[in-house]
């Protein structure tokens, strides 16, 4: 999945617990914290932060939740998301939950991007306090909301089938390439055997274009 990408961000990442996943997907090893990211506005001031968590586990705990929330205060950071494999009874794909964003790791890059988006522009308006917390709280709802899921959707339906065209286009250009390939050596034979037929009514061919080419 694409996403349009904002004013350039500073991410430091201390290392996670074996069970930590990275917002791309992969699972990180050897990591103690969370991952957070600080996002800066065109003048390289600091407008907010997000941190990040992930669990692989093989059961939900609301003790992942607890821990990420803990730091999001420790942190003074805007947004926190935890990508999991696992959610609450009757939960999926996305759940806030106690200030804590839950989500499945295919959704954690775009949320990454809207919610980086968000305290931009928070920043940027110089909104209140007050302001951030009931933008934050439309935003969340939003996001969990049928009518996001219904346009991320859209968005991957449409990415995927580009990613299926550009396979298609190589595998014609491939085929081409192939076909190309075969008229070049069928044009570099016809030459050769031009060539001998000249230098036989001249006198000076040899043994024909085929021993020419095993000598």
């Amino acid at each position: 999945m694409s996403w349009a990408k904002g004013p350039k961000s500073t991410c430091s990442s201390s290392c996670a617990k074996p069970s930590r996943r990275t917002a791309s997907g992969a699972w990180a090893r050897g990591s103690t914290a969370p991952t957070s990211s600080t996002s800066s506005s065109t003048t390289a001031r600091i407008a907010g932060k997000i941190i990040y968590d992930s669990k692989n586990r093989n059961a939900w705990q609301n003790e992942f939740v607890n821990k990420l929330r803990a730091d999001k205060i420790a942190e003074g950071a805007d947004h926190a998301i935890l990508s999991s494999n696992k959610f609450p009874k009757d939960k999926r794909e996305i759940h806030p939950q106690d200030g804590v964003i839950v989500a499945s790791p295919a959704r954690v890059a775009a949320l990454a991007e809207i919610l980086r988006g968000q305290v931009l522009r928070m920043h940027a308006l110089r909104a209140s306090g007050e302001e951030r917390e009931q933008k934050t709280l439309d935003l969340y709802n939003f996001i969990t909301s049928e009518h996001f899921k219904q346009l991320i959707d859209q968005v991957e339906m449409q990415t995927a089938k580009m990613l299926d065209l550009d396979s298609k286009e190589q595998e014609a250009h491939r085929r081409l390439w192939d076909q190309r390939n075969k008229l070049i050596r069928s044009v570099q034979k016809a030459r050769s055997d031009l060539s001998f037929e000249v230098d036989r009514i001249i006198g000076t061919a040899g043994n024909g274009p085929e021993a020419d080419e095993a000598a």
